[in-house]
């Protein structure tokens, strides 16, 4: 049976239109509550009679509760005297319960076969696939709830992402944003979802996942960067990877290092030739813009595959109902429901700052009815949207709790809770307050459920804010609270602290600051202590990774490469005194003569994008990385390396001495990978280069397996797309029918 909890009981009465629509072959009109005189759908009987069909969604009700209510329409239907009677509910029903109903409305209901129960809609949805597919919501939870049935596995390792699609699937609106993005990654394998801040970019994400999950691709979560996309690929099962905030939740530098945009663009490459491998990131929309400007790589992506979410999307019906499907699941009180069946909806869908997002959040309000009205409460908090959190924040938490908000605030993404337990003793010790685990363990039942979330994945028990809004609350709070800036910053345990600190400290906007002006973020630089960062810097710039208190996991910068390339960047007053940048950018090139560490990065400082850094080294630096770069050849970024390197001469071929290593070396991927190497592009560019070109044949084999075998694999997209969504009107009187129903 299909998963009907997905719908509300307006979704229920459109599906239940189509569906008697399609079994009586006529066209069926819908009404929405008050004065219809107990007509929810109606259709024509000959020249001068009508049918008409009420349906319930007592999904979750007992029979007495839904008998009860049945009752309830004899009246009316006695006044009405309609040719024929139906009854439509969700609910299961037994053979003696469909006749108890069938009898309440004896004379015009024909038989039993009139009460159509749960199963027997399931049943008419599988004899007409046209409605079952206009009926996305459901159409999509269903196909989820099957795949995790048939990947217990899966479900339990991604119990967070199961649980956040399943609320998204049934809370979602804008049918058209979902086919226009659907389009998009079936035509270029890539979507890339931009927009503002709680414009709903994950949502959309989230329906695309469920819309491949139902057609039998697996899902890969990315969480950290786009090596585990790499490491996850495989050639022979339909895939859908999920990369959300791919540049960070507040500024690129938050996730792009060590040359990701590369490896991106390469990955996109790859899946661009393959029908079985999709892959979805988001983003906002500023920081791609920023992140273009400084990647040249990341252009290409998106230029293709990208799609814009923006809240001109949302028509005036959509926002409607996206704050009926909240509110209708919200278990908001009565006179909270009052109000907006009043017409205190139209504040509300016609406010400037409406997002997703905020309704979501607005609808769960901590409201005490003492205070006076939920609606004013949620207008305002509209109003000024930092006040979600802001009374929780300062009236309800302990000084204990808000520390550990802001912990968590200086690391980014999802947290190993070990990591924050050291952190936040750390910060602890550093205010004077104390500190227990038993205490840690209350402060996450208090803050779980509204700031943040506690998961598990590979890792183990991981933490993270609860959505990117409270991520932005918290550090603008923290960007007027200098001290505890200071104080996070002195007792920080790991680099990666430092690194968002200092992002979030540029980032372009907040909530409270959409403006992004260069005075307000001159204020807030000004605050923190330029000397207390650069001896944090010197700190923890070296810390053994293996340590319990300092490690390298989860940082953006998982080498001393990675770390330097970091402190070089920040203004000279934020980075440790340039004697020290000497004495490290030489105990880098030590290990560089030994052939350890990160060449890519070493290339970059030297030659390549990072060579601001290349003024704090020897002479030597040059021949040191020479001597590496040739000597030594085992993977192809070796390869790809050495070839800039030689490649800055401008001549071609390049040395023809080291044609036949790489033919070796080329060859040996060919056999070592099947279909094909996941860096085949990169490969052919290299034979090109070294002039190689006997190898072309045998590439053109692999690039023909590799598309041999992934059309043997995957599941060609359905050959009918969705009808057009349907057309509702943003009119007050069609919009007022839904909020009636309260």
């Amino acid at each position: 049976m299909r998963n009907w909890r997905t719908l509300t009981d307006i979704d229920f009465e459109e599906l239940s239109a189509d569906l008697l629509g399609a079994e009586f072959n006529t066209r069926i009109e819908r009404f929405g509550r008050g004065a219809d005189g107990g007509i929810d759908l109606r259709w024509r009987i000959g020249s001068a009679k009508y049918g008409i069909a009420q349906c319930k969604h007592y999904l979750d009700s007992s029979f007495g509760q839904l008998k009860a209510s049945a009752s309830k329409e004899i009246p009316k239907v006695r006044k009405l005297k309609p040719a024929r009677y139906v009854f439509a509910t969700s609910r299961e029903l037994t053979v003696h319960q469909k006749g108890q109903i069938c009898d309440l409305f004896d004379p015009w209901m024909r038989d039993p076969s009139d009460v159509f129960s749960g199963m027997d809609l399931d049943q008419l949805l599988d004899k007409n696939e046209t409605v079952d597919r206009k009926h996305v919501k459901l159409w999509l939870a269903t196909g989820a709830h099957l795949f995790w049935a048939m990947h217990p596995e899966l479900a339990s390792r991604s119990e967070a992402l199961r649980e956040r699609i399943d609320r998204t699937i049934s809370n979602y609106v804008g049918m058209g944003t979902f086919e226009r993005a659907k389009n998009i990654l079936e035509k270029e394998k890539v979507c890339l979802i931009a927009g503002q801040p709680g414009v709903g970019k994950t949502v959309l994400a989230h329906m695309l996942i469920a819309d491949h999950m139902r057609r039998g691709f697996d899902v890969v979560e990315v969480s950290g960067d786009i090596d585990e996309a790499w490491t996850a690929l495989d050639p022979n099962r339909p895939q859908v990877f999920i990369y959300d905030d791919f540049l960070g939740q507040l500024a690129f530098s938050e996730r792009l290092g060590k040359n990701e945009d590369s490896r991106l663009s390469d990955f996109v490459d790859k899946i661009r030739f393959q029908k079985s491998t999709r892959l979805i990131l988001t983003t906002r929309e500023y920081i791609l813009r920023d992140a273009r400007i400084a990647y040249s790589r990341l252009d290409g992506i998106s230029r293709r595959g990208r799609y814009i979410l923006e809240l001109k999307h949302y028509s005036r019906n959509d926002r409607a109902r996206i704050l009926y499907n909240h509110a209708w699941r919200s278990g908001l009180s009565p006179s909270a429901l009052s109000e907006l069946s009043d017409g205190g909806w139209k504040r509300i869908i016609d406010h400037p700052n409406f997002s997703p997002r905020l309704v979501e959040y607005g609808t769960r309000l901590d409201w005490d009815a003492s205070q006076g009205s939920w609606l004013d409460a949620f207008v305002y908090a509209l109003d000024n949207p930092s006040t979600l959190w802001r009374r929780t924040f300062e009236s309800h938490l302990t000084d204990q709790d808000r520390a550990l908000l802001f912990v968590l605030a200086s690391f980014s993404g999802s947290v190993e809770l070990e990591a924050v337990k050291v952190a936040y003793r750390s910060l602890l010790e550093r205010l004077s307050l104390p500190f227990s685990s038993a205490a840690l363990k209350r402060s996450l039942e208090t803050l779980e459920g509204t700031f943040i979330a506690v998961n598990q994945d590979h890792r183990g028990a991981v933490v993270q804010f609860h959505n990117p809004s409270i991520v932005d609350f918290v550090l603008n709070e923290l960007q007027d609270d200098t001290e505890m800036q200071r104080d996070l910053i002195r007792s920080a345990t790991h680099f990666e602290q430092l690194e968002r600190l200092w992002a979030s400290q540029t980032a372009t906007t907040t909530v409270s600051d959409r403006s992004g002006t260069s005075a307000s973020r001159s204020k807030v630089l000004s605050s923190l202590a330029a000397a207390d960062y650069s001896a944090a810097a010197d700190r923890l710039y070296t810390c053994d990774p293996l340590a319990p208190r300092t490690n390298y996991h989860g940082s953006a910068s998982e080498s001393l490469e990675d770390r330097f390339a970091f402190v070089v960047s920040l203004p000279a007053a934020w980075r440790p005194k340039k004697k020290w940048l000497k004495s490290h950018a030489v105990h880098l090139l030590s290990r560089w003569t030994n052939h350890k560490g990160d060449k890519t990065l070493a290339y970059d400082f030297i030659f390549g994008a990072r060579s601001q850094a290349r003024d704090f080294f020897p002479p030597a630096a040059e021949a040191v990385l020479e001597d590496w770069l040739k000597g030594e050849l085992s993977v192809t970024e070796d390869w790809r390396l050495l070839g800039l390197f030689l490649a800055s001469e401008g001549t071609y071929p390049l040395p023809g001495d080291y044609a036949e290593r790489f033919t070796e070396h080329a060859e040996a991927e060919l056999e070592r990978w099947d279909p094909a190497p996941p860096e085949l592009s990169t490969l052919r560019s290299l034979s090109d280069d070294f002039g190689t070109y006997d190898l072309d044949a045998y590439f053109d084999e692999a690039s023909e397996r590799e598309n041999q075998s992934d059309e043997a694999t995957s599941e060609t997209a359905p050959e009918s797309e969705r009808g057009a969504a349907r057309d509702l009107s943003d009119t007050d009187s069609a919009i007022s029918a839904y909020f009636d129903r309260f």
